[in-house]
Parts: C-alpha cells; structure tokens; sequence
C-alpha cells in the first residue's frame, strides 16, 4: 500500500471541522513512515444537494469517493465523518483526527501507518481509525 491521504479542509491549515463530505475542498497527500508531502487541492464538486436529501448524501459519498480514488487516495483524513462511512469504508481507511491541524495529524497517522495499513489488508470489512490529539 502506498498512502495516499485526502483531508478534508476549508483552508488549508486545518481539517475541516464538519463532516468529511462537506468541506469545501480536499488537500491530498503523499505520506511515508519518514514524512508526508503534498500533491494537490481538489475542489469539492459535490457540494450540490438534490432536492431528496437522503438520495442527496449518497450521490455526494459516490461523487466524492470517485473523485478522490481519481487522484489515487487511499485514506480519508477527518474531524467528523458523515453518515456514509461505512459504504465509504469499503474504498478507502477512514480515519477520524481529534487533532485539527493538518500537519499534526499526518504525523499522527505517519507515526500509526502500521495501523493503516492493517485496515487497509481487510479490505471491504475495513472499520475507521481515531487519532487521539498529541
């Protein structure tokens, strides 16, 4: 497995403090047990709810799911996880950060990569991760 992380963020600095599939734009990440880099801001496009707001939530976990697997990410990284994540689980290691800086999570997950990459392993019967703060 070569983690790739998306956090989901407003600006940058911080995760957004809502769920995952709400914030405005995804930064993505390259991550290593020595240290993560980034790669790119992606625009969340899903934004858009349809009028039917629980066919809405699902056509925004899809869009997003598409979208960051398009950029090869792996690894969700989060405050606040959405009600589907256990559909979003089957793509992806989600993981939930009570640390909001961006950077100290990535090194909250680069020092627990381990971890990762053992849910990764289980494939669609993955469960989320909490990151305590450091």
């Amino acid at each position: 497995m070569k983690p790739i992380v998306a956090c989901g963020t407003s600006e940058g600095e911080l995760l957004f403090e809502d769920h995952f599939g709400n914030a405005p734009c995804f930064h993505i990440y390259k991550i290593n047990v020595q240290d993560f880099e980034f790669i790119e801001e992606v625009e969340n496009i899903s934004l858009e709810n349809p009028k039917d707001k629980e066919s809405g939530e699902e056509l925004k976990a899809k869009n997003i799911s598409s979208l960051l697997k398009a950029k090869s990410a792996n690894v969700l990284l989060a405050h606040q996880m959405g009600p589907k994540l256990a559909e979003i689980s089957k793509d992806f290691v989600p993981i939930i950060s009570h640390e909001l800086e961006i950077e100290a999570a990535l090194n909250s997950v680069r020092e627990k990569l381990h971890l990762v990459e053992r849910e990764w392993r289980k494939g669609e019967s993955r469960e989320y991760l909490i990151l305590e703060e450091s």
